[in-house]
């Protein structure tokens, strides 16, 4: 009893932070006054945001026609009329709302401009400028491939269709939906061509996701997974996983991810809950060469194991290695961005060689003592970004016991 209720105390102090974080990036830290803070001597108020698209100048009543929306390029920023702004908090909006934009993934180009309003003297207008981008997307994973559009009916949203040996299905979210900032999403999955030359059992993968932006910076929601196999009998494992996600765009050389996720099981074979976090850091000090960290941890809650993978720990141990109670690790890249071009018609290609290392501190409940895992290794990302998606990662670790290991993963470095 003592220690489960030491693990919840480890699980109500990381969810206190997380908030308490959470609360400083999304409202001191954003530069906006709140009232509290309205006599503060330094300050602007903004009276317009004037949005144009592909030169055409935007309002909310602007119809569609096949065109992306003012009220999804507004869902990047924070930027409202008579909303106020700390001077400071203001340019730091304006330069991280260009980012967001470009970072979407939806448009060619993005500028965000200033001005002093000439109708009401001392308030601010905001001009942002997008070009669209290429909205199609295609890509792949392990044996099968994806076609997908973006901004469908010029919302916020992605459909993607998958196809392929071991995964065939549809996969549809929206990150704006109503025109509110709110997450809905929904996938069905099926692996029939893999189960009718008899290599797995049929199964069926059903998803829902749902949740909101605090800011555009900051999303929390659930999603709640279903798979169904017929192996031994029809059989279904539900998962629920809540979760927290942070990215702020410092520069387009300097980035952060932090996202905790909690897993609750339910299902024939496995039920228990557990939870996650980590932070992931990128700077490019310079254009061909990019520093990469991660920084993460998990502990379990009740009945279940946490699997480390051999993508977090990229060396010789087996899958029973890789499993713990509770775990802390850091993981670190240094990337050479050696070589960029673009395959016809129009599809970008980087080769990007790379050295790592894998450290975690592992420990069963049952067990005081503390396991090392680590990985020291070669790597090699080939990347097809925007439209394609797609992602090929080869590495080659090995660790302190001479263990080493090839891994493929079909999916961007960490």
């Amino acid at each position: 009893m003592i220690q489960i209720m030491k693990r919840r105390g480890i699980l109500f102090l990381i969810i206190f932070v997380l908030f308490s974080v959470g609360a400083l990036f999304g409202d001191e830290a954003d530069g906006i006054l709140r009232p509290a803070q309205a006599s503060a001597p330094a300050r602007m108020s903004i009276s317009k945001v004037k949005v144009f698209l592909d030169e055409e100048d935007l309002t909310p009543d602007s119809p569609a026609n096949g065109k992306i929306k003012y009220s999804t390029i507004l869902s990047y920023t924070k930027f409202r009329e008579n909303k106020m702004f700390t001077q400071k908090g203001f340019e730091k909006e304006a330069e991280t709302t260009r980012l967001r934009l470009m970072n979407s993934g939806l448009f060619y180009s993005a500028q965000v401009e200033t001005r002093e309003s000439r109708k009401n003297p001392g308030s601010m207008v905001v001009y942002i400028t997008v070009r669209t981008g290429f909205l199609l997307r295609f890509g792949s994973g392990n044996a099968y491939g994806l076609f997908g559009k973006a901004a469908l009916g010029g919302r916020r949203n992605l459909l993607t269709g998958y196809l392929g040996y071991n995964k065939s299905g549809v996969n549809y979210v929206d990150e704006n939906a109503f025109g509110l900032p709110l997450i809905l999403g929904a996938g069905a999955f099926t692996n029939l061509p893999q189960s009718f030359v008899q290599k797995e059992p049929l199964a069926f993968d059903t998803s829902f996701k749902a949740g909101i932006f605090a800011t555009p910076d900051i999303s929390l929601g659930a999603d709640v997974q279903a798979l169904i196999s017929t192996q031994d009998g029809t059989s279904a494992d539900f998962t629920l996983s809540p979760f927290f996600c942070h990215i702020a765009l410092f520069s387009e050389a300097l980035k952060m991810k932090t996202e905790i996720r909690q897993f609750n099981f339910f299902g024939r074979e496995e039920r228990g809950s557990s939870l996650e976090a980590a932070i992931n850091i990128e700077c490019i000090p310079i254009k061909q060469i990019t520093l990469a960290g991660l920084l993460g941890g998990g502990l379990v809650i009740c009945d279940t194991k946490i699997n480390l993978t051999d993508q977090k720990i990229r060396s010789g141990y087996t899958a029973q290695d890789l499993t713990s109670d509770c775990y802390g690790l850091f993981s670190a890249e240094f990337r050479w961005n050696a070589l960029s071009f673009n395959m016809p018609p129009c599809f970008p290609v980087d080769i990007i060689p790379y050295i790592f290392t894998d450290l975690a501190l592992a420990q069963e409940y049952s067990d005081k003592s503390i396991r090392l895992l680590d990985a020291y290794g070669v790597g090699l990302a080939i990347n097809f970004d925007c439209p394609v998606f797609a992602y090929f990662n080869f590495s080659y670790g090995i660790n302190h016991q001479g263990k080493g290991k090839f891994v493929f993963a079909a999916m961007q470095n960490f």
